[in-house]
């Protein structure tokens, strides 16, 4: 996933689907029914082993999306406490305190918030629980959380390295910037992006099956968000929340499917 919190002071709806496309970027459980990852080992992954993974998957998305490396990549492990770390630094540069106490009223005032729902910790705290992986266009530094097993890592991986690619070829940063002031067509473009590296996610954990996302009309991108209301924070979330959540993820695939139709 992308680093991209500062969306989630475009109001609650559009709070919730950059939480959602986040999540979706980021927390990638597929169900084996569906698809069938290449095998890894379960146990946590040492640098080496995590260097040794991405180069190899690196590679893969080049050829699933066609996007040669330009450039080398940094990449490095994070631990739980970095990540936060990495979180609150991002939610303070992107800090609006006007716009966001107006977003939290309003939502107050359509019940979609409690009264006195405490955003910041909440934002803070759930990204802080789901985050595995992350590709920052700032830094262009791809990154995964050390406590994660390898065979979930690569899952990741392949989301996250189609954005690595993507911002080599496309500069995926600007090109959402350039769509300012409109908020919608931002979050549009967000979408775009969400959805290619999910549809290139997919692709990769089909290898093998001589399958591919084409073939597969009626996928629903949302269950690879897994179980969301087992995670502790989430299960405290405000119904508003979960429900866009739940339904970001086919948003993006819509957005993904017209815009490679034009």
């Amino acid at each position: 996933m992308r680093s991209h919190l500062k969306h989630f002071y475009f109001g609650l709806r559009a709070l919730v689907l950059s939480l959602a496309l986040f999540l979706g970027g980021i927390v990638v459980h597929a169900q084996e029914a569906a698809v069938a990852p290449p095998s890894a080992d379960s146990k946590p992954a040492t640098t080496a082993d995590f260097i040794a993974a991405a180069d190899e998957v690196l590679g893969q998305m080049s050829q699933i999306t066609g996007l040669k490396l330009v450039t080398p990549l940094k990449k490095s492990l994070r631990s739980r406490e970095e990540i936060r770390a990495y979180v609150v630094k991002q939610m303070n540069e992107d800090k609006n305190t006007a716009e966001r106490y107006a977003d939290q009223r309003s939502a107050e005032a359509f019940g979609l918030l409690p009264k006195g729902f405490d955003l910041d910790s909440f934002m803070v705290n759930v990204l802080t629980e789901q985050i595995e992986g992350l590709y920052d266009p700032k830094t262009h530094e791809f990154y995964i959380a050390d406590w994660s097993p390898l065979a979930d890592q690569r899952m990741v991986m392949a989301h996250e390295l189609t954005h690595a690619l993507e911002d080599q070829h496309f500069q995926i940063e600007a090109w959402v910037k350039a769509a300012r002031p409109n908020e919608d067509a931002e979050l549009a473009r967000d979408a775009v992006l969400e959805g290619s590296a999910m549809a290139a996610m997919v692709d990769y954990l089909m290898l093998g099956t001589g399958r591919s996302l084409k073939d597969l009309p009626d996928f629903d991108p949302s269950m690879l968000l897994g179980d969301l209301g087992s995670t502790p924070t989430l299960q405290k979330a405000p119904p508003a929340c979960c429900s866009e959540i739940w339904a970001a993820p086919r948003r993006c695939k819509k957005l993904h499917r017209s815009s490679r139709t034009r």
